[in-house]
Order: structure tokens, then sequence, then C-alpha cells
């Protein structure tokens, strides 16, 4: 038997006897909807203060940096695949210019030949 199925089968055997004995044990017990509003609307007390509390600035300049290298990283990929495509097309197109350069010029030669032959009759 594999360590992941030992552990998936010893964890539901401990989560069967929680359930079944209906015994569930709470290191630190859940606070009451009714003590802190009671601990709210007394007066001279403060309540607690629950939440994640302030954000650091770091984490927004982080933010702010990640996502300028990420653009940055994006847009000089993309710019350098379009100049790929770019060159590509210009040498093909050079490349069709200079094949119907030397077509036009195979076809100069047989049509003054041709105008010799009639001359000649």
């Amino acid at each position: 038997m594999s360590l992941f199925r030992r552990t998936l089968s010893t964890s539901s055997a401990r989560l069967n006897s929680v359930i079944t004995s209906g015994t569930l044990h709470h290191p630190i017990p859940p606070p009451s909807v009714a003590n802190m509003v009671s601990a709210a609307s007394s007066p001279g007390t403060t309540a607690p203060v629950t939440g994640a509390g302030r954000r650091r600035i770091g984490a927004i300049k982080g933010g702010i940096l990640g996502f300028l290298a990420g653009t940055t990283l994006t847009l000089t990929l993309t710019y350098s695949h379009i100049l790929d495509d770019y060159k590509m097309a210009n040498t093909m197109a050079v490349g069709d210019v200079a094949a119907l350069r030397s077509s036009i010029a195979a076809l100069e030669r047989v049509i003054t030949s041709l105008e010799e032959d009639v001359k000649k009759k």
C-alpha cells in the first residue's frame, strides 16, 4: 500500500471516529456573536480587532514592479516575433521580385528571337 493511500485511510478512520463519537475537541473555543456584540456596544471598552490589518506598501510596489516586468517581457517577445515575421516576409518578397525579373528577362529574349525570325522571313 502506498504512503498516500495509507495516510488517506488513517485520516478517514480518524474522521469517522470523531463523527461517530460526537466529540470534537476545539483547542480554542470559537467566539460567540453575542459576546462580540456586547463588547462592541458597551461604552469604555474596545471591540476586538479582527482582520488582516493594514497592508504593507512593499506589497503594492512589488505588485506594480511585477506587472511592469511581465508587461515588458511580453512586449519584448512580441516585438521580436513580429520583427522575425517582417524579416521573413521581406526576404520572400525580394526573392519573388528577383524571380519575376529573371522571368521577364527570359520572356524578352524569347520575344526578340521571335521578332528576328519574323524579320528573316
